[in-house]
């Protein structure tokens, strides 16, 4: 078997060489000192589904957003203002790269999806940023595709074919792709028309692995011959640089993850500012994940309406208003009723001057320009708690990033002796019962006069309506990702 690399002893023999020093270690070590060595760690899938809308946002500024405002050979776009942008995503659930096209194009888009039912399929309920109803998945332009080494004649020969379909190929490592694995992509741009037999060739490998697969021990190991690849200079050096240049990079950082794992007080000091300025290069808001609302199917109806502009029915909506008149005489009792107490609730208010607690949301912070607060009271975090909790997220956060159904394998208990996670000390904001059920279930329990308090207790968990779980659950996340950039301080609910 041939290895396309350059060099008596280049990238390919050095990986191979310090790959073997992490056989020894154990998985979370492992995990934990790539996490700290990573400078592009913390970027992880910003507010999208996972890492992968984050590595397509990557991909997209830097080839000028070819996926998601193609221009053609002659620098124009190739969609007016108000046409649809059709995409496919083949065998590529959760749906990632989906998630961030739809996301950047807002409803003007239309995509397919083809994936495995099962484990792999599209999660079509997690698409927070991106409009899921016009994305469409089935079962069973340009081109990215994922691949990983490309040191075999058979992978390579693969790139090959790619090579002769489309105007121009690269293969691209985002930042967001970790830099100690042998993940990268193929950027493909304007398919050629004179591609037909390739495509016809390609359907007869699929045709012949299929038929080896499951009768035979045979197997393809070259698609396209050798001389034909080598012979091709502008192509086979190409292939020899991008070798080259990405396996010195995963050979860095393999030895970086080396001495992250003997040392542990080692951490990378660019996380934070390298977060900050890929967002910023990418076009990506920097805010935490958080599911949409939920809105009444008829609100937003006529919201959309509202928004409208005269159409040829030539109607027009005028807002109308609404609500309580708010008086100078009520702004007045209002703000002499805070002078007395200001430490005063909007419930307590409400009571005492017979006045709608949403009137008073408008006057006491619009008008009076006071704004309400609610005093925590937290523990005190000691010296070291802080790296313990920054530790904790992060390990927490790179396991939902390999395994998305992660907390839903967590059992909380209200109990300090009994745990198998680390949990780190004096972090009830990471935990589930202490920052959403206990609040939760006191709020339910004392609405009306208590008789039974047992039964009303039991009552109340057993009534948590399923979307206010799920939120719940999501809220950890959202914690998580604060204690990273907080450095572990306390999380303000």
């Amino acid at each position: 078997m041939s290895v396309v690399c350059g060099g008596k002893r280049g990238p390919f023999s050095a990986m191979t060489v310090s790959m073997s020093v992490f056989d020894e270690l154990e998985p979370d070590e492992m995990r934990r000192a790539r996490t700290r060595s990573n400078p592009f760690e913390t970027i992880r899938g910003a507010f999208f589904l996972n890492r992968a809308a984050m590595k397509m946002a990557n991909m997209d500024k830097v080839f000028d957003f070819m996926f998601t405002r193609p221009k053609d050979e002659n620098d124009e776009e190739v969609l007016g203002p108000d046409d649809l942008l059709y995409f496919a995503d083949v065998c590529a659930g959760p749906g990632g790269f989906s998630e961030y096209v739809l996301w950047r194009r807002s409803w003007k888009a239309k995509g397919f999806g083809f994936t495995l039912k099962g484990e792999n399929d599209f999660r079509l309920q997690d698409f927070y940023a991106g409009p899921c109803e016009t994305f469409e998945p089935h079962y069973g332009g340009h081109f990215v595709c994922k691949l990983f080494d490309l040191f075999t004649p058979f992978s390579v020969g693969l790139v090959y074919l790619m090579y002769k379909s489309f105007r121009k190929i690269s293969i691209h490592k985002p930042n967001t792709s970790r830099p100690a694995n042998s993940e990268r992509y193929i950027i493909c741009k304007w398919k050629r028309k004179d591609c037909d037999s390739i495509a016809d060739y390609m359907y007869h490998i699929n045709e012949l692995l299929w038929k080896y697969g499951t009768t035979t021990d045979q197997d393809i190991v070259e698609i396209v011959p050798l001389e034909i690849m080598t012979s091709d200079d502008n192509f086979y050096n190409y292939i020899i640089q991008s070798n080259n240049s990405l396996g010195e990079r995963q050979v860095v950082n393999l030895v970086k993850i080396a001495a992250f794992c003997r040392d542990t007080n080692l951490t990378e000091p660019q996380q934070a500012e390298m977060k900050r300025q890929c967002l910023s290069y990418w076009e990506i808001p920097d805010k935490l994940r958080t599911a949409p609302p939920r809105v009444a199917p008829d609100a937003k109806c006529d919201e959309i309406l509202k928004k409208s502009k005269s159409g040829t029915s030539g109607l027009v909506f005028k807002k109308h208003g609404g609500g309580r008149r708010i008086s100078d005489k009520m702004i007045a009792n209002v703000q002499a009723a805070y002078e007395r107490n200001p430490h005063k609730s909007l419930r307590r208010a409400s009571w005492e001057l017979q006045i709608p607690k949403s009137t008073l949301q408008r006057i006491v912070p619009k008008r009076l320009k006071l704004y309400t607060y609610q005093v925590q009271l937290m523990q005190r975090l000691e010296p070291d708690d802080k790296p313990k909790q920054v530790e904790f997220a992060n390990t927490m956060l790179d396991r939902l990033g390999t395994d998305p159904d992660f907390m839903s394998k967590i059992f909380f208990l209200d109990e300090a002796t009994f745990h198998v996670q680390d949990w780190p000390p004096r972090s009830p904001d990471l935990t589930l019962l202490n920052f959403f059920l206990w609040s939760y279930v006191k709020d339910k329990v004392y609405a009306t006069p208590v008789r039974d308090l047992r039964e009303r207790i039991v009552e109340a968990i057993e009534s948590i309506p399923k979307d206010v779980l799920q939120r719940a659950w999501q809220e950890i996340v959202h914690h998580l990702d604060i204690v990273t950039m907080t450095a572990g301080a306390h999380v303000e609910i």
